[in-house]
């Protein structure tokens, strides 16, 4: 994830199903709130995220 503060994490979810997509796990581990606040982390605001597979391959 990248922050709005400039900073970047590296978070890893587990998940049992093919079925579970980026947004699923993005939504299981993030508050998401209405603008202006947007998706939020540990408290920490997010300015973007994305998703890789077991292999290092972006997925959706």
């Amino acid at each position: 994830m990248f922050f709005v503060n400039g900073t970047i994490e590296k978070i890893t979810v587990p998940f049992d199903s093919s079925f579970t997509d980026c947004q699923t796990r993005l939504e299981m581990i993030t508050t998401i709130d209405y603008l202006p606040i947007g998706v939020r982390y540990k408290g920490k605001q997010v300015a973007a995220y994305w998703c890789t597979d077991t292999e290092g391959n972006y997925v959706r």
